[in-house]
């Protein structure tokens, strides 16, 4: 979601999309090395539709942090971690306007 965890973009790397108005992020703003293109409203649900609904195919990646051992013997269990809030929207979104969508776990290649 928020561009700025990763490493800068190579200039070679085309990308884009949309994001709030304002360059909105859940941290700040996002840097204009971005080539985001803001919507109308400051809301991130408008931005996740318009991304779902421009692309071919949607890829979620999903991290998970075990804050007990209770919780790695659960994840042990159901290596699946349960889509929530924005990323919940996103996979709902792409179902309704049937685009694919891959979802991919840290737990995928936990060992």
């Amino acid at each position: 979601h928020d561009p700025r965890q990763h490493a800068p973009m190579p200039k070679l790397l085309s990308h884009g999309g949309w994001c709030p108005c304002h360059r909105r992020a859940e941290d700040g703003v996002i840097p204009a090395e971005f080539s985001m293109t803001e919507t109308p409203s400051e809301e991130y649900e408008q931005r996740t539709e318009w991304n779902v609904r421009d692309s071919d195919a949607t890829v979620i990646f999903t991290m998970r942090k075990s804050k007990s051992n209770n919780e790695r013997k659960i994840a042990l269990n159901d290596r699946r971690v349960p889509l929530q809030g924005g990323t919940l929207l996103t996979k709902q979104l792409a179902n309704q306007q049937k685009k694919p969508c891959l979802s991919i776990s840290k737990q995928d290649f936990d060992y």
